[in-house]
Parts: structure tokens; sequence; C-alpha cells
């Protein structure tokens, strides 16, 4: 009789063993679940947009470097939230836009901007046109500055 006891015990004590052991894995695989959502949503785009000294250097969702040398910007207009037309190839996320889109005044252009900012810097460098922004509507204007003082479009 003992053993009998001694036996539903210990199946017992397994049975909670065993169920102790699948809550825990089921708690990591939610956590790392959780985990690689998290870092795919807020890790870094790729997305940039960087002045320095004699270019403008953009880096696309994709990964595209796109330089636009300041002798060549021959047009720059600072704008307030404006329609960005229709995304043709690229990346449209939390962090910002970026690719080759498709406006009804401007046609076919290389989008850059951060949706943190509501401002945007239009460029014309030869044939090609370009919208751009920094992270905040202060940088973007920023940017504008440094574009018309060292470009022929200011």
């Amino acid at each position: 009789m003992d053993e009998n006891k001694n036996e539903a015990r210990s199946v017992r004590e397994e049975m909670s063993r065993e169920q102790t052991y699948w809550k825990r894995n089921f708690l990591w695989s939610v956590l790392l679940i959780v985990a690689v959502l998290v870092f795919s949503l807020f890790r870094g785009s790729g997305l940039s947009v960087a002045p320095s000294a004699s270019e403008l250097m953009l880096t696309l969702h994709d990964g595209t470097a796109v330089v636009i040398p300041y002798e060549q910007i021959t047009e720059a207009e600072l704008l307030e939230q404006p329609e960005f037309g229709t995304m043709l190839e690229g990346k449209d996320d939390l962090r910002g836009k970026s690719g080759s889109w498709e406006h009804p005044e401007w046609g076919t252009y290389t989008l850059c901007v951060y949706r943190s900012s509501d401002k945007v810097v239009r460029l014309v460098a030869g044939e090609r046109i370009y919208t751009v922004s920094l992270a905040s509507a202060a940088d973007t204007e920023q940017l504008y500055g440094i574009i018309l003082e060292k470009s022929p479009a200011g």
C-alpha cells in the first residue's frame, strides 16, 4: 500500500515538474517573440540624411546611398506637411519614408524623410528631384539654410 502511495506521489511530482518545465519554456518563447518584434519595430531602419561640408548624403531604408553635391542643387524649397504622392518602390515605416515616389506635380523623385518632422526640403539637382528632412522641423529648417548657403539655389 505504501508502495502505491509512493508511486502515485512520484508520478504527481514528475507531472508537476513537467508542467513547470512547459510553463517556463512557454514564457521564454513568448518573451523571445516579443523581443524580436520590438527589435524589428524600433531598430535603426537605415534611413539617414547627413549634410557635410560639400554634399548631402542620403541613405535610404534599403541601404542605397545617394550623394548630392551642393554645387548641383539649383532649386531648394522648404515645405510644411506636403503630400508625398505614391510610393513606387521603397519603404514607409514607423521611423520614416524613403525610396522612389511619384508626385502629380514633381513627377518621379527620391524621398528620404523622417515622420518626426512636419517640414521637408524639396531639392532639384541636375535632372533629379529629392525631398528630404532631418529628425525634427527645426533641424530641417537648419538644413534648408545650409543648402541655400552652399548651393546655387541660394
